[in-house]
């Protein structure tokens, strides 16, 4: 049966309606509605179904359905995997949330799970899955927590299968990983604390030679240690010896420095350090007057934040981590199971978890579409 839109069906006025829907609007305003339902201590308006929704709110302009309350608005539960309150829409949100709260307490939209995910998005045909922008200084997108075994955000973009390699008579398990950009950032990034990578760090520009089709990429010195480097060019005065200046902070961030020194442009076979770096300074002798000479000292830091770290270039995985590798790929197994169980970060479970979440969201949509266009069929 066709549903029948009821226009100004005049139920009460704001003082009749008090304490509710008369909330949001402004004294005196007559409240144009169909159904209403009043209850001190029970449910105001219950429906119930097997087989098709068991209420539906539909509406041109104001909502379809509208929900207020001191606690909870508009609340659904879901038995058997489905779905508590779901949206849809063909040209605007699925989904709004709104708080007019000026504290930093309160959501527009909040998700909690106990095992799962709290809030999941997904998009398809290029769109964006999760989206956030925030204005006056705000953060776009924030994870936080506390939690020493948890982490904070996950990106992940690879793609990870099996493939079995026989050598000598023996049939191993391989890992095959394409790693794709896990993350862009158009601005600077600032990290207050350690950063690790296990493939290289540089950096990669237009290729100044042919900058139309070509990059040019350089990789990051790596040390042991948490080193600096300084380098320069000195002429040699007419008594052979040159003094270098080194920047006035030099000695409170550096201990442990080495040297090196090269002649250049003429022979000095008796180049040497003179005297070694005191008050951000060191000498170089030896050297044949009007010559230059290359210089490079190295050091350790030994500020605050670098002591802190007591960075060890060694170390031995937990109990939890043996077995498991930053690369796998490099590496042979015996199953293809003992492979995919090979991650030191659970990439190849959480791709699992989220092709069964995307099937799931797929089955969904087929099923509200249909409700949706059932729907539309029998207001016509």
């Amino acid at each position: 049966m066709p549903v029948e839109f009821i226009e100004h069906v005049i139920i009460g006025d704001a003082s009749t309606l008090e304490p509710y829907y008369s909330q949001l609007q402004p004294p005196g305003t007559v409240v144009e509605v169909a159904v209403w339902g009043d209850s001190k201590t029970g449910t105001g308006i219950a429906g119930t179904s097997f087989s098709k929704p068991g209420v539906i709110g539909v509406s041109t302009v104001p909502p379809g359905v509208f929900g207020l309350g001191n606690n909870i608005g508009v609340m659904g539960f879901a038995n058997n995997g489905g779905v508590g309150v779901h949206g849809d829409s063909y040209t605007g949100d699925g989904i709004n949330g709104f708080t007019a709260a000026v504290d930093d307490t309160t959501n527009g939209v909040m998700g909690l799970a106990f095992s799962g995910t709290g809030v999941y998005g997904s998009s398809e045909n290029g769109g964006t899955g999760v989206y956030g922008t925030t204005e006056a200084g705000g953060d776009a997108v924030a994870g936080e927590t506390d939690d020493a075994t948890a982490t904070a955000g996950r990106f992940s973009n690879v793609n990870i299968s099996t493939t079995q390699k026989g050598r000598l008579g023996v049939e191993s398990t391989r890992l095959v990983v394409n790693r794709y950009t896990a993350g862009l950032f158009m601005g600077n990034v600032n990290v207050y604390g350690d950063f690790y990578v296990s493939g290289a760090k540089g950096f990669r520009i237009d290729h100044p030679d042919d900058p139309a089709n070509m990059f040019l990429a350089h990789a990051a010195v790596e040390a042991p240690e948490l080193k600096t480097f300084y380098d320069g060019l000195e002429s040699i005065s007419s008594n052979g010896e040159v003094v270098v200046k080194l920047p006035s902070y030099f000695n409170s961030l550096n201990k442990s420095f080495r040297y090196q020194v090269t002649a250049i442009g003429r022979p000095s076979p008796g180049l040497y350090i003179k005297d070694e770096i005191q008050g951000n300074s060191f000498t170089i002798a030896g050297g044949t007057p009007g010559a230059k000479v290359s210089w490079q000292v190295t050091a350790i830091r030994q500020d605050n934040a670098a002591n802190a770290t007591k960075f060890k270039p060694e170390i031995k995985k937990t109990a939890k981590e043996q077995g498991k590798y930053v690369t796998p790929e490099f590496f042979s197994y015996s199953s293809k199971e003992e492979a995919e169980n090979s991650f030191l970060n659970p990439e190849v479970k959480n791709a699992a978890k989220r092709k069964v979440i995307a099937d799931r969201i797929r089955k969904r949509r087929a099923n509200d579409k249909n409700i949706t266009l059932n729907i539309r069929k029998n207001n016509k």
